[in-house]
Formats: structure tokens, C-alpha cells, sequence
């Protein structure tokens, strides 16, 4: 399931809309697995094991389905889901800092959303 767990990544700003809104399920796919293609990359440049990038997989699939949940979620206010976001988004870090270490989750972090801000 490489394909998805990139798009977990995108969780990572709590700011970010929905990507999913207003694509096909065959646009979603197609841009699931360019995202992910782009994170595996990002994680092996800052020195990701192929254990590692799998360890992370669940979880970041797992923080992306919770947090597209949360945006779609009507009946809370903006306020709250940015809050539920923020500590979804915060619980997934930590959980990448313990597979990658600080320094290495801190690049790959910084590296996928430079990246991701460009496009």
C-alpha cells in the first residue's frame, strides 16, 4: 500500500484543506500513487531503511484517513477539527520520530512539504 501512505504526509499541516474534494476516485488515485512515489523518495534521500518506510505506512495511512475524516465532519467547527488535526498531526510526528530518530524525521518532514508548497 505505498500508494497510500503518502498522501498521509499531506496531514502534516493542519492548515491544509481537503486534496481529495473535488478529485475523481481515478484522479485520487492517480495523484495517491505521485504522491507516494515522491515521500519514498524523500524518506530513502534522508537515509530511511526499507523497514522503516514500512513501519510507516500504516501509520501515516491510518493519520490521513482520520484527518480526511475530520475536514469532512460537519457538525464540529473549524476551531475543533483544527485542534483534532493538530493533535492527530502531532501524535503521527512522534510516532515518525521514533521509527526515523528527530534529525531524520525532522529533514524528511521539512523536505516533503518544501516540496509539496512548490507544485
Amino acid at each position: 500500500m505505498v500508494i497510500l501512505f503518502v498522501v498521509c504526509c499531506v496531514t502534516l499541516s493542519v492548515n491544509a484543506q481537503d486534496s481529495t474534494k473535488h478529485r475523481t476516485p481515478k484522479e485520487e488515485k492517480e495523484w495517491i500513487a505521485k504522491q507516494s512515489i515522491r515521500a519514498t523518495d524523500n524518506l530513502k534521500e534522508v537515509g530511511a531503511t526499507d523497514e522503516q518506510i514500512e513501519k510507516l505506512k500504516p501509520i501515516m495511512l491510518a493519520t490521513y484517513n482520520k484527518n480526511k475524516e475530520i475536514r469532512r465532519n460537519t457538525s464540529i467547527t473549524e476551531a475543533e477539527k483544527e485542534s483534532k488535526l493538530h493533535e492527530g498531526t502531532k501524535a503521527m510526528n512522534n510516532k515518525i520520530k521514533e521509527i526515523l530518530g528527530e534529525e531524520k524525521a525532522k529533514k524528511f518532514i521539512a523536505l516533503f512539504f518544501d516540496k509539496n508548497r512548490k507544485k
